[in-house]
């Protein structure tokens, strides 16, 4: 999930001699720029973590393009042939096109009518999932925001991940909030979906009631997956202090080597004595080539 730091040099330059001093320096200096490098790009790499993104995003680029087409004022008789289309066919693959269609002109009440009804009625999950994202456009109507809400119980995993991901845009929203905390620690059974809402819950990290949402659900002990990306965001945000006790104490319990080496990184980048003190204890009886290496960066 992320691209964790390669093996490096498997010599620690503690007890350096005089004659190697400078030569010695010079490589805990590259160690060093090269640990800061990682950090300042890892956000960046988070971002191509997982394909799912890049299709939802280029799905949703697609279906902006389509309405952004210069098109030409549908009239009531032409919607109401489309509709007549859309309920006398029984192929899915038509139907999903004429919702195509329909998204067009979402302007129109009609339309917004139709979609609603097949966001809610229609057996493919791919017409379902289209009217979702297109009556995201409309998510200050309250009648559509509930109608979402409710669609988070679809019985298509597709058409509530794409609810999630239409969700987002009012995800500050503390109700919306909570809707998704509740259905992460209860109700979601797909682990793909829990992991989108801890991503849409992100967006307000800086918020303290997020940070302590997710610092619960890391303590909670989660599937490995979900405890790195959790993590990736807790790591954002040290400077809580109920944040980098938690970590730094999971350093110390950790059996996971690359979840260990990530928080190592972040914690070797800190100015706290008590992280000095952990790091110093660590130094004593850590065995791995790859956490001494990172240690002798900082001590």
């Amino acid at each position: 999930m992320i691209r964790f730091l390669s093996a490096m040099n498997n010599t620690l330059w503690i007890g350096l001699s005089d004659n190697n001093h400078e030569s010695d320096r010079d490589k805990v200096e590259i160690l060093i720029e090269k640990t800061e490098e990682e950090e300042k790009t890892r956000e960046n790499e988070k971002k191509d973590e997982i394909d799912t993104i890049k299709k939802l995003e280029l799905e949703k680029i697609v279906e902006e393009n389509i309405k952004q087409e210069i098109v030409k004022e549908i009239t009531d008789s032409e919607i109401d042939d489309l509709i007549y289309k859309y309920k006398s066919t029984g192929k899915n693959k038509e139907r999903a096109k004429i919702v195509d269609s329909l998204t067009k002109q979402l302007h129109h009440s009609k339309i917004q009518e139709i979609l609603i009804d097949i966001a809610e009625d229609d057996n493919y999950p791919l017409c379902r999932a289209k009217a979702i994202s297109n009556l995201g456009d409309l998510i200050e109507n309250s009648d559509i925001r509930n109608l979402l809400i409710k669609k988070l119980d679809d019985i298509s995993p597709k058409v509530r991940l794409w609810t999630v991901w239409t969700l987002r845009p009012i995800i500050h929203d503390r109700e919306i909030q909570d809707i998704f905390i509740k259905r992460i620690k209860f109700v979601e059974k797909s682990r793909k979906i829990r992991l989108w809402m801890i991503r849409v819950l992100s967006d307000q990290i800086n918020n303290i009631y997020i940070q302590e949402v997710f610092l619960y659900l890391f303590k909670l002990k989660p599937d490995m997956e979900t405890r790195k990306l959790l993590l990736y965001y807790l790591l954002q945000k040290t400077e809580n202090k109920d944040i980098l006790f938690t970590i730094t104490k999971q350093l110390q319990v950790e059996k996971n080597n690359e979840i260990r080496i990530e928080i190592l990184k972040k914690l070797i980048l800190l100015d706290d004595q008590d992280v000095q003190y952990v790091l110093e204890n660590l130094l004593k009886t850590e065995k791995d080539s790859d956490v001494l290496e990172l240690l002798a960066t900082k001590l």
